[in-house]
């Protein structure tokens, strides 16, 4: 009788509803799920694979966000850039997360203003390799709290490890500068032809000289 009773009590119509408001919520929760800013949501559904999830949240993605990497390979991942926020949606869990980099590495410390754009990481871009991101962020001193003593600094995370490590910029190339102007060429000079004076000619020894012949003058 109590069994009984336990049941129809369970399954009694206030307890049914209870339970499908629990079921929507979850329901709604799971589907919604992300978050990212004031009044922006990214809905992502669960039957979708992992490819066409991350499809799904790049055509989602907040106002002013900018893709730095989408990966389709076994990290299955995408990386994006909005207000000096570094997001990484995981197509595997379906989770999106910011990735902090603070939390990463206690050397690292990130100044973020939500009301100044330029704090947090002002730039990203994704190694020629593609194993990492390349980051610039405004960053503190992790022992200075002095307001204003800030400093840009370059990173690189791996996107396999998640670690985090300092990032020097290789020197860019300086080209040689090019004169503007043709260089001048000089007119050479015409050669003057040199003159060749003939040689008398002497006759050798044991020759025999004619006189010469002189016309007998005219009368």
């Amino acid at each position: 009788m109590d069994s009984k009773r336990n049941l129809k009590t369970l399954f009694s119509q206030k307890n049914l509803v209870r339970m499908g408001i629990v079921i929507l919520i979850f329901g709604l929760g799971f589907l919604t799920g992300f978050h990212t800013g004031e009044s922006h949501h990214i809905i992502v559904q669960p039957e979708l694979d992992t490819n066409e999830a991350l499809d799904s949240v790049a055509e989602q993605l907040p106002e002013g966000s900018r893709i730095i990497a989408k990966f389709t390979d076994d990290r299955h991942a995408l990386y994006y850039l909005n207000s000096g926020h570094l997001m990484k949606f995981d197509a595997k869990s379906k989770m999106l997360d910011e990735v902090n980099l603070n939390d990463l590495n206690t050397n690292v410390k990130i100044y973020y203003d939500d009301h100044v754009d330029t704090t947090g990481i002002i730039s990203a871009k994704l190694s020629p390799d593609q194993q990492y991101l390349i980051l610039t962020a405004v960053t503190m001193a992790p022992d200075d709290e002095t307001e204003g003593n800030y400093s840009l600094a370059s990173f690189k995370l791996d996107t396999r490890t998640m670690n985090i490590l300092p990032y020097t910029p290789p020197v860019p190339k300086t080209k040689e500068k090019k004169d503007s102007l043709p260089p001048v060429r000089h007119k050479e000079k015409p050669k003057e032809e040199e003159v060749v004076t003939p040689k008398e000619t002497y006759p050798e020894a044991g020759d025999i000289v004619q006189p010469e012949q002189q016309e007998p003058p005219k009368e």
